[in-house]
């Protein structure tokens, strides 16, 4: 129990926040529309991300990076999420602490056009065959000589089309009833003999190869390539991705914000039975409702992110962030998009982008009930929890 509370942010924080949110104005505000039309991922904007500094936030300062503390990536997450920034420009920031576990030949080789904005990085850590079972991977990677062999399959993961580089998971020993202790995380280049990308169509078209997945037929990479130690990697994998759960919730819930601010503005507009739609208690009460849930929905994202800055276990916390807030963002999102009627089915606003977008933030980098697992794991014990 911390009983020393403060809900302010630094003036440092304060600056993070102002800058990115003026960033966002200038350059995704006036383009995402365009953007999204045309279906095409718009790469120079993660050379923009690099000028003010986001790709050095999670790599280390001794590989060239200029790190922030969580709670402050976190406050950039929140604004990246009601900005509607590319998902996979924040999948790659998050994504790029892997890089601070690379050999020193692959960091030479990958952290500086990374810091410079040249890198899209994809994560490759689910299969047609499984998906919250990250244990259960049949993707392989035999040490043939100074090389890996690989092949597999990926599916279910953003955006391979248009990334540069995939981190995997790969078995790379048999380990009979431990299969957790025989997977790697692995780099691979997409530009790699035998590395077949594909896209699968879903309920929210944003650019093009967006989601889908990607084959490994024979391809081969250096054991340079190897990130972390070797038949380590779910570990590794486990501990970061405790870090983007919570990265993922304050996504959701900034675009949820997002949304309520606009239904709020809308609401004051819209009139009916000769009055503002906003003085009906239906109306104004549930996006009251909703604004409370967010606010506290972020305030347990941020202790989460808090309790990892302080090098104190979070596992509970960010499991639980990740599936209130998430759940939080979505039905949000649903009743901001309900104070439109009509208009909020229609592509006339955001909302219904968001609306889409945001379901798939219940299923990703965790489903709400892998995150009630973890949780009942932590306060039963593994003896009496499921």
């Amino acid at each position: 129990m911390w009983l020393k509370l403060d809900f302010e942010f630094s003036e440092e924080q304060k600056l993070i926040k102002k800058s990115a949110e003026e960033f966002c104005r200038k350059e995704v505000s006036p383009y995402i529309d365009k953007w999204l039309k045309d279906r095409i991922f718009p790469r120079e904007l993660m050379k923009k991300c690099a000028s003010i500094g986001w790709t050095g936030m999670n790599i280390r300062e001794e590989y060239g990076g200029t790190p922030l503390d969580n709670v402050s990536q976190g406050i950039i997450t929140e604004v990246i999420g009601k900005y509607e920034v590319p998902t996979q420009i924040f999948l790659s920031l998050q994504l790029s602490r892997l890089l601070n576990y690379a050999t020193e030949e692959c960091k030479e080789k990958f952290t500086g056009k990374f810091l410079d904005g040249d890198l899209i990085i994809c994560g490759g850590f689910t299969e047609p065959g499984c998906g919250s079972d990250a244990a259960a991977i049949t993707t392989r990677a035999v040490k043939d000589g100074g090389e890996y062999l690989i092949n597999g399959e990926k599916a279910c993961i953003s955006g391979p089309l248009y990334s540069d580089i995939f981190v995997i998971s790969a078995k790379t020993a048999e380990i009979p009833g431990k299969p957790h202790k025989a997977i790697s995380l692995i780099l691979v280049e997409k530009d790699r003999e035998g590395v077949e990308a594909y896209e699968l169509e879903t309920m929210a078209p944003g650019f093009k190869g967006d989601f889908g997945g990607v084959k490994f037929d024979n391809v081969r990479v250096p054991v340079a390539n190897l990130i972390g130690e070797e038949n380590k990697g779910f570990y590794l994998l486990m501990n970061e991705f405790n870090l983007i759960r919570v990265h993922v919730a304050l996504m959701a819930l900034g675009a949820a914000e997002k949304s309520i601010e606009e239904a709020i503005e809308y609401a004051k507009q819209r009139r009916a039975f000769g009055l503002p739609i906003s003085k009906f208690q239906a109306v104004s009460f549930r996006l009251a409702e909703h604004w409370t849930k967010i606010e506290a929905a972020k305030l347990l994202a941020y202790k989460a992110l808090w309790l990892a800055d302080k090098g104190i276990p979070s596992w509970a916390e960010a499991s639980a962030a990740k599936w209130y807030g998430c759940e939080v963002a979505f039905n949000a999102i649903n009743d901001a998009l309900q104070t439109y009627g009509a208009y909020g089915y229609t592509t006339e606003y955001p909302v219904e982008r968001r609306f889409r977008a945001i379901r798939g933030a219940l299923i990703g980098d965790g489903t709400g009930d892998i995150q009630k697992l973890i949780i009942s794991r932590i306060l039963f014990g593994r003896e009496y929890s499921p």
